[in-house]
């Protein structure tokens, strides 16, 4: 490429020279023969030693767009000849006699055949050459959010994905098909091999895909196309991305959609398109795209049938309608085209047992978003008329009435989490008949009976805290022994703790609980020993509701999610959410409360034990965990107490001396002291009262925090108690 470029330069070269060199008036430069072009390139050649580069056999072309608008790029747009001496003159834009240029002379010529080459913008040559190469050092080349990793497994899919313009990807579920999808697109992106894309999903599904794109592409712009006509026509029309559509959306836009053309379109639960005769299956095939994907976890040697249409998307006219009774030939042709894997064969690459996580974000039924949109609305207004009498009890109500909203409504009996946890399984029982499941939930008695109602073609069981011990140890030995009990129904409180259900390998968390920890310790109900598969667990939530509210808000508390509350109730939630987040759920703001006057006067008037009691409030307005232990007369533990900080972690036990009038001596200080285990970072000793002064400097040689009467008033008035 360099030596045909001096070829073609060599006569302006020479020109050039000639014009700078001498008056216009005394230019007496000629065009050179054939031979003497050869003889000034070889000269030329020698004289400009070029750098080592990559060979590129393509033509050149200035930037086709001034600011490079890459969505646009396939679309040539003429380029204006520079002129810089405008008007009729003598001279060619050379700056030297028309009839002495030899490319001026050339361009008069009759035009010659064109290069088979494609004519690339000079951006599009350098943009691949600076992106990762496909499928090579994904963690170290390609900048993934914090915490987000590849399995090996996902690899090579990923790996298959940007290899195949025309793919099925067929993983069981759970192994992480939309997300091998993502950065498989983004890597498509980066390599500039697409512009665009559409993804086509149930409308459950859609938020999903809208938040793993956030985690996983962060630099892709994504777009919903929804709403009315004319706003689905604008993002249609919209230069976005990546954009995201229903299927029964597309079906009612395709004439819209079809006016544009898109890079890649991909089909995600790709069986909703197996029936060929339905307007969803036609519609996906009338997208024009370049390249098709199909992500469904069906297994495709049990549904032949269905191939024969959604490879009408992934690859039209590759299967023929009597492929379906040859199947052997039917594999051989779809062979290069589809990746499926089975989660049992990652079990080495997958070090079982392991708990692969599923965050799925749905979004609420028509007539169950009217329910709870009304039950908001109804809700604020009685808040906001409780005025100075509003607590914190009433806006917990209000959060478990809509909670359970999001699992269902009990009017309409819609269900978006109902739903998706049916087809699932439906599909699990095709696929994995062996495999069994742990359905969990908080509300036991409204949430739990209604799946139950709804599962009765599945024959699941009931696991609560109203069953007796021997109904309890029945219904254990039931789902361990029986293989016809495949799903087994759990309150969260009683099914949380203590049981060892290994026979399960699939956990869905049907609404989740303040503190993760007790989500973490329901999974371990199935994730201990004697699992021998990966334990898959699927968590719920709802967008634009009260659940994706408490959990943003989680989200920038992971500091406390380390931590283990034994015996959680709804009034520890003050340790995780304060009252200003709480009443901020709804816009609203906490009633100032006035600080009580005679507080030492209120101590000298408790008993012991409600002096424990207050301390322990004080503790947990101080933002610790805490666990008050049952009334003793000597000297144990009151209270633990827990907190952990962005620095550093504490974890306290607490005694309490309630002596108004009285003095705690250094003994009672030893005692302490030698309850503090390496398990404790430190103690703390409160008295209404004060300490003598052996027992002060006794405690500044240890890890005895003391706070006598005096400053445990400040405290107390400090934080409204």
């Amino acid at each position: 490429m360099y030596d045909e470029f001096l070829h073609q330069a060599a006569p302006v070269l020479i020109a050039d020279v000639h014009t700078r060199l001498m008056p216009p008036h005394h230019c007496f430069a000629r065009l050179l023969s054939s031979l003497e072009v050869l003889e000034l390139t070889n000269f030329l050649a020698a004289l400009f030693i070029p750098p080592d580069t990559l060979a590129l056999s393509v033509r050149l072309s200035a930037p086709q767009i001034e600011g490079k608008n890459y969505l646009h790029a396939r679309t040539e747009r003429p380029q204006e000849i520079l002129d810089f001496h405008p008007g009729e003159r003598a001279d060619c834009r050379h700056g030297i006699k028309k009839q002495w240029c030899g490319i001026c002379k050339r361009e008069a010529q009759p035009s010659r055949p064109k290069s088979k080459l494609p004519r690339l913008d000079v951006f599009d040559l350098i943009l691949p050459i600076l992106q990762v190469p496909p499928g090579e050092n994904l963690d170290s080349r390609l900048w993934f959010p914090e915490g987000k990793t590849l399995y090996e497994f996902q690899r090579k899919g990923i790996r298959f994905l940007i290899e195949h313009p025309n793919a099925l990807l067929g993983d069981e579920m759970g192994l992480g098909k939309s997300i091998q999808a993502i950065v498989s697109v983004r890597i498509l992106f980066r390599l500039a091999r697409i512009t665009s894309a559409l993804i086509v999903c149930p409308k459950s599904l859609v938020s999903d895909w809208e938040n793993k794109l956030w985690e996983w592409a962060p630099e892709l712009a994504t777009l919903r196309i929804e709403g009315s006509v004319d706003l689905r026509k604008q993002a249609w029309e919209a230069t976005i991305p990546v954009k995201i559509v229903t299927y029964e959306t597309l079906r009612e836009d395709i004439e819209v959609a079809r006016e544009g053309s898109v890079d890649l379109c991909i089909l995600d639960e790709a069986q909703k398109i197996k029936n060929k005769e339905a307007a969803i299956s036609r519609s996906c095939k009338r997208i024009r795209n370049r390249w098709a994907w199909a992500l469904s976890g069906t297994p495709l040697e049990n549904k032949v049938e269905d191939l024969l249409s959604v490879f009408d998307f992934v690859r039209a006219g590759l299967l023929e309608d009597s492929d379906v009774y040859r199947r052997e030939i039917l594999k051989r042709k779809i062979a290069p085209f589809v990746l499926r894997r089975r989660k049992s064969d990652y079990a080495e690459i997958l070090d079982l047992p392991e708990k692969l996580y599923d965050l799925r974000w749905l979004e609420l039924l028509p007539r169950q978003k009217e329910a709870y949109d009304r039950a908001e609305r109804e809700g604020i207004v009685y808040l906001s008329e409780q005025g100075d009498s509003l607590k914190v009890t009433h806006v917990l109500a209000l959060i478990t009435k809509l909670k359970q909203l999001c699992n269902f409504d009990p009017v309409s009996e819609e269900s978006c989490k109902l739903d998706f946890v049916s087809d699932q399984l439906d599909e699990l029982a095709e696929q994995s008949p062996d495999e069994k499941t742990l359905i969990f939930s908080q509300y036991p008695d409204k949430t739990l009976t209604f799946v139950e109602q709804a599962l009765l073609r599945l024959s699941p069981l009931k696991f609560h805290g109203g069953l007796s011990q021997k109904q309890r140890d029945e219904v254990l030995s039931l789902f361990e022994k029986d293989d016809s009990k495949k799903i087994l129904l759990l309150s969260l409180k009683a099914g949380g703790l203590g049981l060892s259900m290994s026979r399960a390998s699939r956990v869905y968390h049907f609404d989740l609980w303040w503190n993760p920890a007790v989500a973490s310790q329901a999974e371990d109900r199935a994730h201990r020993i004697g699992q021998k598969r990966p334990v898959f667990v699927t968590s719920f939530l709802v967008g634009g509701t009260v659940e994706e509210r408490i959990h943003k808000i989680l989200q920038r508390k992971k500091q406390l999610f380390g931590e283990v509350v034994d015996d959680l109730t709804d009034t520890d939630l003050e340790t995780k959410l304060s009252e200003e987040e709480l009443f901020g759920l709804f816009g609203l703001r906490p009633t100032r409360r006035t600080t009580a006057k005679p507080l030492r006067r209120t101590l000298e008037d408790l008993s012991p034990r409600q002096f424990e009691e207050l301390v322990e409030s004080l503790f947990k307005r101080m933002g610790y965990s805490t666990k008050l232990t049952r009334a003793s007369r000597d000297g144990g533990v009151d209270i633990f107490a827990r907190r952990m900080t962005d620095v550093t972690r504490e974890n306290l036990i607490i005694q309490c001396k309630h002596y108004p009038r009285g003095t705690v001596g250094v003994n009672e200080a030893r005692a302490l002291n030698g309850l503090l285990t390496p398990d404790f970072t430190g103690a703390v000793l409160v008295t209404s009262g004060q300490f003598s002064g052996d027992c002060r400097g006794f405690c500044n040689r240890t890890r005895i925090r003391l706070v006598d009467g005096t400053e445990l008033n400040q405290l107390l008035e400090k934080h409204h108690l």
